[in-house]
């Protein structure tokens, strides 16, 4: 599946919806300018990062996601990095 923008994954959202989109969007970009966006089949990350846990399983994550849910818009926030608090 090739990559696409946040904005066009914020068109295939409502009228509506797509203005809280791109508004929250915006504010976080604002304030995390270093984070990388990346668009996933389900949400909009910022901060990609690896995880391993002790178990051995690992993945791909984001510090922030943000998903565009059928009754609401989810905020997703990582509040740990290397086995310390992010704030």
């Amino acid at each position: 599946m090739p990559a696409i923008s946040p904005e066009e994954h914020f068109a295939t959202a409502a009228p509506a919806r797509r203005a809280d989109l791109e508004r929250l969007h915006g504010m976080i970009r604002e304030a995390a300018p270093e984070l990388e966006a990346e668009v996933t089949p389900t949400m909009l990350g910022y901060g990609p990062y690896h995880y391993r846990y002790a178990s051995g399983r690992e993945g791909d994550s984001h510090l922030l996601s943000i998903a565009n849910r059928k009754q609401y818009i989810s905020l997703y926030v990582t509040s740990a990095s290397e086995g310390r608090y992010l704030a």
